[in-house]
């Protein structure tokens, strides 16, 4: 995440801190998706998805 998708960290600590505080997904999605700038979360989600595939094949 640190070199692939830079842009999406903010996004996905705040998602976790939403989270593990206890809200649900659905608040969490609208207090933490930048009202629907880019990076949005689905796109976050694209680039992760991405990475992980990628790190899996290289190991």
């Amino acid at each position: 995440m640190k070199t692939g998708c830079p842009a999406c960290v903010p996004i996905m600590q705040c998602m976790a801190r939403c989270l593990w505080g206890g809200t649900t997904r659905s608040k969490c999605i609208k207090k933490c998706d930048c009202n629907g700038e880019y990076p949005r979360l689905a796109d976050c989600k694209k680039c992760l998805s991405h990475c992980k595939c990628s790190c899996s094949v290289s190991t």
